[in-house]
């Protein structure tokens, strides 16, 4: 059958799935509406399945997830060991999601499906709030990932729970929907994480703005969800998840604006490959971050981008990246940070990665106006620097940056060191963008030529 033979992990794009399946059984209104009378959540006593439980049903106890304020501690003590208790929670999270679901879901007719998938939703996203419902919170959480795992994918829309996920999330007059939404993404996440995969994207930015809410139960909740999709999503997905991201960094909420950057850390030993990839739309946007006047923002941009960094697969860059990011947070480190580039040998091959760094220091310095000494450096680096460029793709998002800022100077500066040094840089900055650049250069010497022979 097609179901047998589907990858365990999801490959594709979220576009391949048919995201609005026919529904079956719709869930009653006062699970879908943001409702805030408390009658309106009570279950009839026709329910064979209803009563508050602080234990699982049918579910597993799942393995909490790992928070993300043991990853904001730079201390390598800290980070040792909340890495540790990250590969033994995933471990533990990997196990159950390889169990088989309960045979006595299984074994329900359509009707008992409906009832079981009202209870527990009833009890996940009741508004109640309080030590007395974080029990039966969670284990109605697990109930819920257990049942998608039985009835299938489909139960999303045919019960309507993605519904009833999204519209709890929203409602930000009830924490307690709110909390419960959350709670559950985070279950299914660890339960049948390829299943969710697809559809999760669409709750993310609202997990996202959670961090934000007032209520700490809320926040811990969020930071569950989100750590849950970090460790459950297929690494190839994760650029997709960017832009999320970058545009809570450029929220009015500090903790929101926080968390943002933490979980780029958190993609940079996730997704490594993938990181790489995009170092150089991410270093411009966490560099915001890292200037921030909310001290704990600052400090968690500055760890997302030592971790991002870490994917880097120069070696001739990992001894300067500490004066790289000390520039980029203060301009007036730049001339260090310059000079260290000054003393590093290239050897190595110099990708996207390594550029995203290097590119804001040389830029700034050849912006700078008097500094004739820190444009002839940086011309001098770009030079080094480019000519171990593999494919023209990983310099081509560099070249306004730097190409517009060397033709100035190689025309405009007063002394002539600097502006032979410069030029010899435009010429092998173009050269680096390869078939593209050598016919800008083939054009340049023509207009050169011309222009000779009419004086």
């Amino acid at each position: 059958t097609k179901e047998a033979t589907m990858p365990k992990k999801f490959k594709g794009t979220p576009m391949e799935f048919d995201d609005k399946p026919k529904m079956m059984a719709p869930l009653p209104e006062s699970l879908l509406a943001n409702n805030n009378d408390s009658n309106s959540s009570k279950k009839t006593d026709k329910s064979p399945i209803i009563s508050p439980r602080s234990s699982p049903r049918w579910g597993a106890e799942l393995p909490p997830t790992l928070s993300l304020l043991s990853l904001e501690e730079n201390t390598e003590e800290n980070t040792d060991q909340a890495m540790s208790t990250e590969e033994s929670d995933q471990a533990a999270s990997n196990a159950i999601e390889d169990e088989l679901p309960k045979a006595e879901l299984l074994e329900m007719n359509s009707q008992e499906r409906t009832e079981a998938v009202e209870d527990v939703l009833g009890r996940l996203l009741a508004e109640n709030m309080g030590s007395d419902m974080e029990g039966n919170k969670e284990a109605a959480a697990s109930d819920l990932s257990e049942c998608i795992k039985a009835f299938g994918i489909q139960s999303l829309w045919s019960y309507g729970i993605h519904s009833a996920l999204k519209a709890a999330l929203k409602d930000t007059t009830n924490p307690g929907r709110i909390e419960g939404g959350l709670l559950g993404i985070s279950a299914i996440m660890r339960r049948c994480s390829h299943w969710f995969e697809p559809y999760v994207m669409g709750l993310f930015p609202n997990i996202m703005k959670s961090y934000a809410h007032k209520s700490p139960k809320v926040r811990d909740a969020a930071n569950a969800a989100a750590m849950s999709v970090l460790m459950g999503l297929n690494p190839r997905a994760a650029r997709l998840f960017l832009p999320i991201l970058f545009k809570s960094m450029e929220s009015s909420e500090w903790r929101e604006k926080q968390a943002a950057c933490i979980l780029v850390g958190v993609f940079a030993k996730h997704a490594s490959s993938q990181l790489n990839i995009c170092m150089p739309i991410i270093v411009p946007r966490v560099t915001t971050c890292l200037r921030d006047t909310k001290k704990e923002v600052a400090k968690a941009a500055k760890a997302a981008l030592q971790d991002a960094c870490n994917v880097i697969g120069n070696p001739d860059i990992v001894p300067v990246i500490p004066s790289m990011i000390a520039a980029m947070k203060n301009p007036e480190d730049s001339p260090k940070a310059l000079e260290d580039l000054m003393h590093t040998t290239f050897i190595h091959p110099v990708d996207a990665a390594s550029l995203s760094v290097i590119v804001p220091i040389l830029s700034r310095s050849l912006t700078s106006r008097g500094a004739m000494h820190e444009k002839r450096k940086a011309a001098t680096v770009i030079i080094n620097m480019c000519k171990l460029v593999l494919r023209p793709s990983f310099v081509e998002p560099f070249v306004p940056k730097l190409l517009p800022e060397l033709k100035k100077s190689a025309e405009d500066s007063s002394f002539e060191e600097i502006r032979e040094v410069c030029r010899d840089a435009e010429q092998t900055l173009l050269r680096a963008l390869g078939e593209a650049g050598i016919a800008v250069i083939n054009e340049n010497k023509k207009k050169n030529q011309l222009s000779a022979a009419d004086e």
